[in-house]
């Protein structure tokens, strides 16, 4: 059974906080700033497994960014009730365009993870 793909944009300029401005903006997706320079970029298409994914990726000039800006970015541009995940993958399948970015996925169709607050027993 085809997964139900749940209405998916990019955030306008009035949508966000007033430090953060659009860079460019398009049908799938778009690129951002804020004032203190992190930049994320996010787009939305469906995979090969059938499935619509938010791909988000956020970056700093010249330092990897902290986990107060993933939680901040996660809950801005993906809500603050969304699951989404960080991928690691093996490092031959590492793809390092920019040496200071980190990337969250966030399934539209379903919850992509177990719910691990529920944990049985092996």
């Amino acid at each position: 059974m085809k997964p139900k793909t749940v209405e998916w944009n990019p955030p306008t300029a009035e949508e966000l906080p007033c430090n953060w401005l659009v860079q460019a903006i398009g049908l799938d997706g778009g690129a951002y700033k804020s004032r203190d320079g992190l930049i994320v970029i996010i787009s939305g298409s469906i995979e090969k497994d059938g499935y619509s994914w938010v791909h988000l990726s956020l970056s700093r000039k010249k330092s990897v960014p902290t986990w107060i800006d993933l939680v901040k970015v996660k809950e801005l541009f993906l809500g603050a009730d969304s699951v989404a995940i960080q991928i690691l993958p093996p490092r031959s399948e590492w793809v390092n365009v920019h040496e200071f970015c980190l990337h969250l996925y966030q399934c539209l169709d379903e919850r992509p993870v177990p719910d691990f607050r529920k944990l049985g027993t092996i």
